[in-house]
């Protein structure tokens, strides 16, 4: 359906690592909304940021540690251009090509000249990739 553009206005992610690779969800739900928050603030043009826990008790727990990250009066952090050849790493499914590509077409309208990292753009086939990334 990407014939019709549309407007991403809202994401969700699953919280992968917790549980099942024995890390705690309070370990993995504040960096990944200190990662989030600043590109929110900047106007990723998001209207909500879904993350998805697994299980009611990691739900509870992700649902505290948001609460104490919102009402903390902390300056966000800048995400853009800390020295890294790029300032965003998109992660997707070859499935989901054409829905990535949309994704990386609205973050450049919405903040050009944004280094955005694509793997088909900057690794060559069968390369290894450990050291780019």
């Amino acid at each position: 359906m990407l014939a019709v553009r549309q407007k991403i206005r809202s994401l969700a992610m699953p919280i992968v690592s917790a549980g099942n690779m024995g890390y705690p969800i309070e370990a993995m739900i504040r960096p990944i909304l200190e990662a989030a928050l600043p590109w929110l603030e900047l106007g990723l043009g998001l209207d909500r940021l879904s993350i998805v826990a697994h299980g009611d008790e990691a739900a509870v727990v992700a649902a505290q540690v948001f609460d104490e990250v919102k009402s903390a009066d902390v300056a966000p952090a800048a995400p853009v251009s800390d020295g890294l050849d790029f300032d965003v790493f998109i992660s997707y499914s070859h499935h989901n090509a054409d829905t990535a590509d949309a994704f990386v077409e609205m973050l450049h309208e919405v903040k050009p000249g944004l280094r955005v990292f694509v793997d088909r753009q900057q690794l060559q086939a069968g390369s290894a990739w450990q050291q780019v990334i």
